[in-house]
Order: C-alpha cells, then structure tokens, then sequence
C-alpha cells in the first residue's frame, strides 16, 4: 500500500464516525449513548446501512446491560458489607405485646 493510500484510508477511518472517535472504546454509557446517536443520525443520511446499525445498537445493548449489572454486584456487596459491619450479618427482631 503506497503512503497516499495509507492516508487515504486512515482519514476515511476517521471520518466515519463524529470527530474520528473509535467504537471499540465503549466504556461508559455515555459512549454507548453518542454511539446510539450516531448510528440513529447516520441511518437517516444513507451513510450507514440499516442492518450494520442494528447490529451495533443490539452488540450496544448488551454493553448497557453489563454496566447496569457491574453497577448492581457493586452496590450489593456495598451494601452487604456495610451489614456485616454493623450486626455480624444477624437480623434482630423484636416481638412486643
């Protein structure tokens, strides 16, 4: 490949998404977020194909998913030792008449 071509196809790379960003690199949210976005906005000029979007958006699901399971696990084990530092695990109850 000749460093024209080279060049060439690093600025369409670039250039596929908004401000040259990298898919790959979906770590927060956020990213899955803008990354719906843009497969949404790029369906509705003709520049993405219908079905390479839903693609990306069912494999961006399943991302969102994960986040919304790491956070659970984390607030769980917060939570549960938080408890065990309290009571020892016990559950106390009072009965009164």
């Amino acid at each position: 490949m000749t460093a024209k071509a080279a060049k060439s196809a690093n600025h369409k790379a670039k250039t596929n998404t908004p401000g040259g960003m990298d898919w790959q690199a979906l770590e927060t949210v956020g990213d899955v977020r803008r990354m719906f976005r843009f497969c949404i906005l790029e369906v509705k000029r003709g520049r993405l194909s219908p079905k390479k979007s839903n693609a990306m958006v069912y494999a961006g699901s399943y991302i969102l998913a994960s986040f919304e399971t790491e956070e659970f696990e984390r607030r769980l084990a917060q939570l549960e030792a938080d408890r065990g530092s309290n009571d020892g695990g016990v559950i106390n109850i009072s009965v009164s008449k």
